[in-house]
């Protein structure tokens, strides 16, 4: 592999074989000098977790795509990439095309117990079944039980699952979130369906219940947040239990009027997209 692991000539993963050697540690860094394609690898047929042991990985904006994660466990994680978990990892500007996470607890970063994961610059394209009953320490990203950050990012999916299960364990920030989940029993309202705290992030969501009404938060807290949610069947309230720190707004026109939206301004799609009267309201728009 080529560099040195430095942050001035960082090891350079050149291929699939690269990618399966990230066992630098502490204060080594890594970029990824290529796409990966799963598809032209011996991992085609089912992906087994990669050990991620650095402390900087940079993707460089090149992309991971067509991983298929199957897991018929409901207690042993598997995911595209296990963290050392013996220091914090900062990784960016990486795409996850084409993901697809099939069966029990599966996630894409797992391990992350005692040391948090910081994501900036991401972009993930994924559809995830879930069979888990309990989503505790669990996300859809992270695995483990240290909160984590994420910001500047994309998030892409479709989940279909029991529990609820939220995408990402620890603070989301300026992020584009953009799902369609359907929960095949009804979910707990004491669970979240995004991260412990969102703040200035846009959602953009369908969300279905096969059994009875049910009552889902988005987040823990909330800080200055829009929400365009235009299906949402057997869903009552939205429920932001109070927790909101900033002005926090979602789309009436194309809610479903039988959903109670607690504590959130109602606007129209008009003034949804109007800078001047979201500046009135208390929004925070981008560049303030």
């Amino acid at each position: 592999m080529k560099g040195t692991g430095t942050q001035h000539n960082p090891y350079i993963i050149e291929s699939f074989y690269d990618l399966l050697c990230i066992n630098g540690g502490q204060d080594t860094y890594y970029t990824l000098g290529t796409d990966i394609d799963a598809n032209d690898t011996p991992y085609s047929s089912g992906w087994t977790p990669i050990d991620l042991n650095c402390s900087y990985f940079d993707g460089a904006n090149h992309t991971i795509r067509n991983i298929i994660i199957n897991n018929t466990s409901l207690s042993e994680v598997k995911s595209v990439f296990r963290l050392s978990d013996t220091q914090s990892t900062a990784i960016r500007r990486l795409n996850f095309e084409n993901l697809y996470i099939n069966g029990g607890k599966s996630t894409v970063f797992s391990g992350v117990n005692s040391y948090p994961v910081y994501l900036s610059e991401m972009n993930f394209s994924f559809t995830a079944t879930l069979g888990i009953t309990s989503a505790s320490g669990f996300s859809l990203l992270t695995a483990g039980t240290k909160n984590s950050f994420m910001e500047n990012s994309t998030i892409n999916c479709t989940i279909s699952t029991i529990a609820i299960t939220p995408i990402f364990r620890g603070d989301i920030t300026n992020c584009h979130i953009k799902e369609n989940i359907t929960f095949t029993s009804n979910p707990s309202s004491e669970n979240l369906i995004t991260s412990t705290n969102l703040m200035n992030t846009a959602v953009f969501a369908n969300i279905i219940s096969r059994n009875s009404s049910s009552s889902i938060r988005p987040a823990a807290k909330l800080a200055n947040c829009y929400f365009v949610m235009p299906e949402m069947q057997n869903i009552s309230t939205f429920n932001t239990a109070n927790n909101i720190s900033g002005c926090c707004f979602y789309d009436a026109d194309v809610a479903p009027d039988t959903v109670k939206f607690d504590t959130m301004y109602a606007l129209s799609s008009e003034n949804c997209k109007n800078p001047e009267h979201l500046k009135s309201i208390g929004f925070l728009t981008e560049g303030e």
